[in-house]
């Protein structure tokens, strides 16, 4: 999995077909594979074990300025990714802007791609992305903004894209055999169940096939009165799982200890295991809608 991880962002960064990219590619995997940490990335007369030795016996050359190649890896991968680095809160300006004489900056690089982003990527590519291989792109999912919880006002026009830091409400329409739902919500950082959670919907029950978020009694409605606000911009996707029966999950009952339960490898593999198991018991829908800055 480390590798097809360091290759799929590579191939993001440095796409085109040209010898550069392909050296910005050999660059970006080799420094940044946890095997190569502890090696240093120039050239020395007394050690071939270094980034720049390896990437010589990839490609057949040794590029020239291996640190200025690295300056522009890491300036490509901030301009890339500086929601994701913002909303990690990450100070990856320093990363681009380094004072003279500042070393070791990948480090922190490095730290971020591991620490974070793989850990997002590989819940990604093992769940969420087969799961939406099995949902349908289906409409069920509606977003509205209010200012109050007034749900006869349906005919109103959805917001598209959708407006950061406006109070929204989301109405889950589900086919007239399901009773429950199943909300996930995949963001620019975030994974997590919206429903159930007890920030915006204890009861996963549909009331009459149609569950609203916020509901009355969730911990954000009770605070504040109002929708839920989106924070970054980007784009919110969520599947929809329609059940006919309760699921009996620990981790579907939510508590205080944990407001929104995340997506873990554990939950993600009992999910998909029992939708696996029981696929005449469940339909589910696909949509994404773009959040943006007014």
């Amino acid at each position: 999995m480390n590798d097809k991880f360091l290759k799929e962002i590579a191939n993001s960064l440095f796409f085109d077909k040209t010898p550069a990219a392909e050296e910005h590619q050999c660059l970006f995997r080799l420094r940044f594979h946890p095997e190569n940490y502890k090696l240093q990335t120039n050239p020395r007369q007394d050690n071939n074990n270094t980034i720049a030795s390896l990437m010589k016996q990839e490609l057949n050359c040794l590029p020239t300025d291996i640190q200025g190649r690295l300056a522009e890896v890491i300036r490509e991968l901030v301009n890339q990714y500086q929601l994701e680095l913002d909303s990690d809160k990450q100070e990856s300006q320093n990363w681009i802007n380094r004072k003279q004489g500042q070393r070791g900056i990948w480090r922190e690089v490095y730290q971020w791609l591991w620490d974070y982003k793989f850990p997002r990527w590989e819940l990604d590519h093992l769940y969420w992305e087969p799961l939406k291989q099995q949902v349908y792109d289906e409409n069920w999912i509606k977003i509205k903004p209010e200012t109050v919880r007034n749900w006869e006002l349906l005919e109103l026009p959805e917001p598209e894209p959708l407006p950061v830091g406006e109070p929204l409400f989301i109405t889950i329409k589900l086919p007239p055999e399901s009773r429950y739902l199943l909300l996930l919500h995949r963001g620019i950082t975030q994974r997590c169940f919206l429903c159930p959670s007890m920030v915006f919907a204890p009861q996963y029950r549909a009331d009459e096939n149609v569950i609203r978020l916020p509901q009355t009694e969730s911990y954000w409605y009770q605070q504040k009165k109002i929708g839920i606000r989106l924070t970054t911009p980007g784009t919110d996707e969520y599947i929809a799982i329609a059940l006919k029966e309760a699921l009996d999950f620990d981790w579907l009952n939510p508590t205080k200890q944990e407001l929104i339960p995340n997506w873990t490898s554990d939950r993600m593999e009992q999910l998909l295991g029992w939708l696996s198991d029981n696929p005449s018991s469940w339909q589910g829908c696909y949509q994404e809608f773009k959040v943006v800055k007014r």
